[in-house]
């Protein structure tokens, strides 16, 4: 009998959860790698496509059979979904039937690439039901994009997202790099003045991160680039401030929305519901159970023509685990986590080990604490989150 947490069924199969479902499919493809990337990424041909919608198509079939609980959300992640042409966006949507059939999506995002976006993706984008277009800008600044390894200009961003908005869809997101090396609060001025003139619906502002065996990693080490944390923390303010006098309400630490527009898929999976991921790297988490797949196509394949599912990465979820992660994830929100909710999914007894921690936090005037009701950081809080999320787990281990 494996660990569970309340909500979550007691083996593997049972179907006693009424948590919220998402579905996260990792299109690994991309022309090149950015700088800054450290996901796993294939070189699309015509091969690897076809042999990606094929192995799709029988893990789609896989996770029917478990009988889910009905989607509420799709994500299509990479990778650059948009690399592939409208035919194969239609062919991945039908791939997909098995697991989609009879569900009433809230929410559907496809990621996108200014650079490969054209009205006919967005035409069958449009026409198999997503809901939601997220383009990864970046910056506004070409000498930037190249530093980053990315393939577009300014000019085509603004042609793309006047495509989006033609084509009819009415919930964009656009994505931005902050804290560049060297970036200044007027650079980031000028970016942020850019994405408020085009007024999408939601913003995630991220700072820069510089992931081992990238690039930009190697550049740092070798002192090519320095980081400058003080500065990195005011730019951060600055975006925050910038973007909510704009309308943009921050609701994560790197997300922003206008009323009505935060993104359902991310709010689920911040809470630690349940989400299926299918393709190479993805990962799931579904009734107790945490699994990562190869990250690599051609043994995510093979494993898949096995006829269950991929058991590369395995992890046997308990109650402090994803009340851990609750919590960590919970606290990079605005609002913090629902701790009535927690208290009702967990038991009160199960939020006693971090109580001393909630108490340290406010005492340092790092986060607002109502016993039973809210636990929220401040924005100093917010600056430091990462740090808070380590205090976190080492709770756990007490």
């Amino acid at each position: 009998m494996m660990a569970t947490a309340k909500g979550v069924g007691s083996e593997p199969g049972d179907n006693v959860t009424a948590q919220p479902l998402g579905l996260y499919v990792h299109v690994p493809f991309c022309a090149t790698k950015c700088h800054f990337c450290a996901f796993f990424q294939a070189k699309p041909t015509r091969e690897t496509i076809g042999t990606f919608i094929q192995g799709i198509t029988a893990e789609s079939r896989l996770w029917a059979a478990t009988k889910p609980q009905p989607l509420e959300t799709v994500f299509w992640g990479g990778g650059t979904p948009g690399i592939l042409s409208a035919d194969d966006m239609l062919r991945l949507h039908q791939s997909l039937e098995p697991i989609l059939q009879g569900n009433r999506i809230r929410e559907w995002t496809v990621e996108m690439a200014p650079a490969t976006l054209t009205p006919a993706k967005l035409f069958a984008l449009k026409r198999i039901g997503v809901t939601r277009i997220s383009m990864g800008v970046q910056s506004f600044d070409q000498g930037v994009l190249d530093e980053m390894g990315r393939h577009h200009s300014p000019g085509q961003v603004k042609r793309a997202y006047d495509w989006i908005r033609e084509a009819g869809f009415d919930n964009v997101n656009l994505d931005m790099i902050i804290a560049f090396p060297g970036q200044s609060t007027e650079d980031l001025e000028h970016d942020l003045d850019e994405v408020i003139r085009m007024s999408p619906d939601h913003v995630s502002a991220y700072c820069l991160t510089f992931e081992e065996d990238t690039p930009l990693y190697a550049r740092l080490s070798d002192g090519v680039y320095k980081r400058d944390i003080e500065q990195e923390a005011a730019l951060y303010e600055f975006a925050w401030q910038k973007l909510e006098d704009a309308g943009f309400h921050q609701y994560e630490i790197s997300n922003f929305s206008k009323d009505g527009f935060r993104s359902l898929h991310n709010l689920n999976t911040w809470r630690m519901t349940e989400w299926i991921g299918m393709g190479p790297s993805a990962s799931s988490q579904f009734r107790g159970i945490r699994r990562t797949h190869a990250h690599d196509q051609g043994t995510w394949l093979k494993d898949i023509a096995t006829g269950s599912l991929p058991e590369r990465e395995i992890v046997v979820l308990n109650n402090d685990s994803i009340l851990s992660d609750c919590l960590i994830f919970g606290l990079r929100m605005t609002d913090g986590p629902d701790l009535p909710a927690l208290i009702q999914r967990f038991g009160k007894s199960a939020l006693s080990k971090w109580e001393p921690l909630f108490h340290h936090l406010t005492a340092d005037g790092l986060a607002e604490y109502k016993p039973d009701n809210y636990l929220r950081l401040t924005l100093q809080g917010r600056l430091v989150a990462d740090a808070i999320g380590v205090a976190v787990l080492e709770a756990e281990d007490t």
